[in-house]
């Protein structure tokens, strides 16, 4: 978690709905009454603060212990697809932080979970997997694969995760909002997290996993543009953002949550690069903006993959 989530009360409401993978009319029960935590790692050890040092939480897991290039190829597309559709349950103030580092502006892993009614996991999960090779609990693959890797609908949630509500639409009335709340001040949307506890201790120890690299991430990379002149009222930021950047990210990758001046569109699939870079550049010319962009290319550095190596498009001769 982010240093913020641990100093602020949790927040039901104000957030848009979140896109979710379309659930077919899955009758599948929800095994349990209270949903299993999931995805949930140790800060950095150089970081001054850890979370299990706040609000009693528990002792999070290393990730580097999770890494296992090459884990579930066959299913890992359709498993990455049902961990990022999951349907949001709660939100937070302040974003979680990439446990790798992976870049040093590059902290944004989004501020809510996102649950299936029998597990709840942070939205970052799904970059630890794809972008850093971390393994999940077998049971956890086991009960997606189990439901034809398609969530249960919200109806079949919200009974121990009420808050999927709050995220379904912006016509909930305040008597509706009211209803929710007091549904989950009566205890709904409590989490277990012994299975995912348990799971993390018999993990092997960073230091004997084997030094392999996950091949798949070097078919993707992240387009950033850092706004040398931040102003987020500016018409012209704004027609860019809206314009240009929004499109880009719909239609070839996507966008992590927006930090101060910087713009991230990750998942971009090599292959789409040049095609990416132009037209974003395009767009910066054609809304007056060449003086005022800092364009990225941001992939896997071939020497430490678990890290992201920037290369600047734009202005060309910097560093």
């Amino acid at each position: 978690m982010n240093r913020l989530q641990s100093f602020v009360k949790r927040l039901f409401g104000g957030s848009p709905p979140q896109p979710h993978m379309q659930p077919e009319n899955s009758q599948s029960p929800i095994p349990c009454s209270t949903p299993k935590l999931i995805g949930y790692w140790a800060a950095a050890p150089h970081w001054s603060w850890h979370p299990s040092h706040h609000d009693g939480e528990p002792a999070w897991p290393d990730i580097r212990r999770a890494v296992l290039p090459g884990w579930r190829s066959a299913e890992r597309e359709q498993l990455l697809a049902y961990v990022r559709s999951g349907h949001r349950c709660r939100g937070f103030l302040g974003f979680s932080a990439c446990r790798f580092e992976c870049r040093s502006t590059y902290s944004s892993l989004g501020s809510g979970e996102l649950t299936d009614g029998e597990w709840i996991w942070p939205e970052g999960l799904v970059h630890d997997m794809e972008r850093r090779g971390v393994v999940l609990p077998e049971e956890f693959v086991a009960s997606a694969s189990g439901r034809g890797w398609r969530l249960p609908p919200v109806d079949q949630v919200e009974g121990v995760a009420p808050g999927v509500l709050l995220y379904r639409t912006f016509g909930l009335d305040e008597a509706a909002r009211s209803q929710i709340y007091q549904r989950i001040r009566e205890g709904g949307c409590k989490v277990d997290a012994a299975v995912w506890l348990r799971w993390a201790n018999r993990l092997p120890e960073a230091s004997a996993i084997e030094k392999s690299i996950e091949r798949k991430v070097f078919e993707r990379f992240s387009l950033v543009v850092q706004y040398t002149e931040a102003s987020g009222a500016d018409d012209l930021l704004d027609d860019f953002d809206e314009r240009v950047w929004e499109t880009v990210g719909e239609q070839y990758g996507r966008h992590t949550p927006k930090v101060e001046n910087e713009r991230v569109i990750e998942g971009i699939a090599v292959e789409q690069r040049e095609a990416v870079v132009a037209q974003v550049l395009d767009g910066v010319r054609h809304c007056g903006l060449m003086d005022r962009i800092k364009v990225i290319d941001s992939a896997p550095d071939p020497d430490d993959w678990q890290r992201d190596r920037d290369v600047t498009i734009w202005p060309q001769g910097e560093p």
